[in-house]
């Protein structure tokens, strides 16, 4: 009888090593990033979802303020992504003639010719515009930080469920007049 009693025994203290050694290596920690089906399949559903913001971006091979822009625009992307929001980047690529035909009918596909007309030629500039009737939220250059690109975007589409269209606009700082662009290289 003394032996079962001492296997009993040595399996409770297993027991209670192995709980406490799990409690101390932050097991659930690992099991809280492990992504569950429920969260890949929600990943999966916010990625599918039509974006609510357009983020338009003024670029050219030949702008030095586009080649600051690029590298944090490209964070901001995976920011965006990984917090799955429904922001889409649309690019105005003013590098030559060619380039920038290519770029208008996804200008046009998106309702966003607008832009274009208002903002026509002006590079290293980015354009938050809301999905739903192409119309400008807030501008952005290379000033901005990539975690301030993601967060603006971010605050763009909580605009856009907030507030009405036509109503959307912030105009920030750093938005040029209208028109005050001069159309491509030279």
């Amino acid at each position: 009888m003394q032996g079962l009693s001492t296997i009993l025994a040595r399996m409770a203290f297993g027991l209670a090593l192995v709980l406490f050694a799990s409690s101390c290596t932050g097991r659930e920690a690992v099991t809280a990033e492990a992504p569950s089906s429920v969260a890949r399949a929600e990943k999966v559903a916010a990625a599918t979802l039509p974006p609510k913001v357009y983020l338009v971006n003024y670029t050219a091979s030949w702008c030095p303020n586009c080649s600051v822009l690029e590298p944090k625009l490209k964070i901001a992307r995976a920011i965006l992504e990984k917090a799955n929001a429904p922001v889409e980047e649309v690019r105005v690529d003013y590098s030559s003639e060619e380039t920038l035909k290519a770029s208008l009918p996804n200008l046009a596909s998106r309702n966003l010719s607008g832009l274009l007309e208002r903002w026509d030629g002006i590079t290293g500039l980015v354009v938050l515009a809301a999905a739903d009737n192409g119309e400008p939220i807030d501008c952005l250059n290379r000033q901005f930080s990539a975690e301030a690109i993601a967060n603006f975007a971010q605050a763009a589409v909580e605009r856009v469920a907030e507030t009405e269209p036509g109503d959307r606009f912030i105009g920030g700082a750093v938005c040029p007049p209208s028109g005050a662009g001069a159309h491509g290289p030279s």
